[in-house]
């Protein structure tokens, strides 16, 4: 595949990504998990305003508990809110989900869900299982991997030269079945 078709493949797959991840999100109840770049900069702006005010309304003491806004690099992020100073957990938008699961999967060299949540989770405070895997059924190598894997069918194998001929017989096709050097199918039984 060329570069231009692989980058396009890339965008189309990134897409279907975002888009899948947003209606997923809207299904649930919870808020907040996965936002469009507008959302996160209203809640930005609420979260701001709630930190000045003086007299908190329930909502404005809800954002100041689970959220705060930190300053990284002259962007403002949303950052989880914790006890720990030290450790940043920083909530991504729906379209900046796709780049950050790419990069922790493949600095964990094409690593698994499990792998990945374990990375990801100590820096992102928004990306689930659910999306892991969801990126995981799109990545090309894991997919290769994954169907080789599949496809060969793995049976119990034996050569000839370990098998005397007379040991080599044709019989029912449920029985212990083996494949020889040659590659022909054949059964044995133990004497």
């Amino acid at each position: 595949m060329s570069q231009p078709e692989e980058d396009l493949n890339v965008e189309n797959k990134k897409q279907w990504f975002i888009s899948e991840v947003l209606k997923s999100e809207s299904e649930k109840l919870t808020h907040y998990n996965v936002m469009a770049k507008d959302k996160y900069q209203e809640l930005i702006e609420e979260i701001e305003t709630a930190a000045m005010s003086d007299r908190k309304t329930p909502t404005q003491l809800r954002r100041l508990r689970r959220f705060r806004v930190i300053d990284l690099g002259g962007i403002k992020r949303i950052a989880a809110r914790n006890d720990d100073v030290d450790e940043v957990k920083i909530y991504l938008t729906a379209e900046e989900l796709y780049e950050a699961i790419d990069s922790v999967h493949k600095a964990t060299g094409h690593g698994g869900r499990d792998k990945m949540l374990a990375e990801s989770s100590m820096t992102y405070a928004n990306i689930t299982r659910e999306q892991i895997i969801m990126y995981l059924s799109m990545c090309d190598v894991c997919q290769h991997r994954k169907r080789g894997g599949r496809r060969r069918k793995v049976e119990p194998f034996a050569s000839t030269a370990f098998i005397p001929p007379e040991c080599i017989l044709a019989g029912n096709e449920e029985e212990d079945d083996y494949v020889s050097i040659s590659g022909e199918k054949k059964k044995h039984t133990t004497l």
